[in-house]
Formats: structure tokens, C-alpha cells, sequence
């Protein structure tokens, strides 16, 4: 019995694997470009956005997740002066998550988004213009350069539709911890 225990016990670690880490926390920062199309003609406005997510990686090249947006739009006008408004949003996705794997730390990523959204346009008086919620999509490119440790950075170009009336597009940097 003691040599089979020993013979188990010594074969131990060729049967044991490190585990993959299986969860990432994301913090991203965007700068974007807002489009409403209410009207004639589009109302555009730049906006910085932000999000925190999280992801299960299912293997090495496929996750899905959750995201929760918040962004605020500032108006060009605002920049030299004139403050006609504000464009508030925030909004909860649902992300699938494809990675290809171009060197040992380099990858290329395409995320789908599934999003329900809210948002309100105001008067600089404080005075609701309009507001809005319900479900949009949107995709990302993006790139990482993956550290042993767990970090993660980053840049992404996202696209993103909140209902019929507006559009988004941004480019923005992140930060990600694997475990």
C-alpha cells in the first residue's frame, strides 16, 4: 500500500495542469463622437465615455460578459464659451468576445454588444429636451498586449447604436486584469 501511494504521490505532477485564468475585469476610457439624427439635419457632439466590465473567458479565444457605459457629451460650443446643453447617457451590455492570438502577448479582438440604454439631452437651465431608452448593438476592434501577471492594455475602436436616433462612435485605451 505504501508503494502505491508513493507511486501515485510522484506522478502527481505530471497529471497536474496550472488552471487558465478563466475571469478579466476591464476599466476603459473613450473619447467619442455622439450623432443624434433627430431632425433634418444630425446634432453632433464629442463625449467622454467610460466602462467597467467583466468577462468570463470561456477558452483562450472566446468570452462573454457584462458592461455598465456612462458617458457625457460636451458640446463643441461649450469649448469657446456658448453651453447650449448636455447629452447624458449610460447604458448595460451584454459582450461576446473573439481573440486572435497574433504572438505569446499581442492579441486582436472583436466584441458584439447587445445594450439597453437611457439617456436625456438638457438645456444648460437644467430643462429635459428629450430622453430616450431601449435596445441597441454595437461591435469593437480593439488590441491587446497581455502581461504575464494578469495585466492587460489596450486601445479599441467601438461603434454603437442606441435606438434609431443615435449613434456613437468612439476610440479609447483600457486597462484589464485577468485571474
Amino acid at each position: 500500500m505504501k508503494h502505491l501511494v508513493a507511486a501515485v504521490l510522484l506522478s502527481c505532477p505530471l497529471w497536474v495542469q496550472a488552471a487558465e485564468p478563466s475571469h478579466q475585469f476591464e476599466v476603459q476610457g473613450e473619447f467619442a463622437r455622439i450623432q443624434e439624427l433627430r431632425g433634418e439635419s444630425p446634432d453632433e457632439e464629442l463625449a467622454f465615455q467610460g466602462y467597467i466590465g467583466y468577462e468570463y473567458l470561456l477558452n483562450e479565444n472566446f468570452a462573454l460578459g457584462i458592461d455598465y457605459l456612462a458617458g457625457d457629451g460636451m458640446d463643441v460650443e461649450l469649448l469657446v464659451g456658448i453651453d447650449d446643453g448636455s447629452f447624458n447617457y449610460s447604458a448595460w451590455e451584454l459582450t461576446a468576445r473573439g481573440t486572435a492570438w497574433v504572438s505569446q502577448r499581442n492579441s486582436l479582438y472583436a466584441t458584439l454588444r447587445a445594450i439597453q440604454y437611457d439617456y436625456d439631452v438638457e438645456t444648460s437651465e437644467g430643462r429635459r429636451l428629450w430622453d430616450d431608452s431601449g435596445l441597441g448593438g454595437g461591435m469593437t476592434l480593439g488590441w491587446r498586449y497581455q502581461f504575464d501577471m494578469g495585466l492587460g492594455l489596450g486601445v479599441s475602436a467601438s461603434y454603437r447604436k442606441l435606438g434609431s436616433d443615435t449613434e456613437l462612435v468612439s476610440f479609447g485605451y483600457n486597462l484589464s486584469y485577468r485571474f
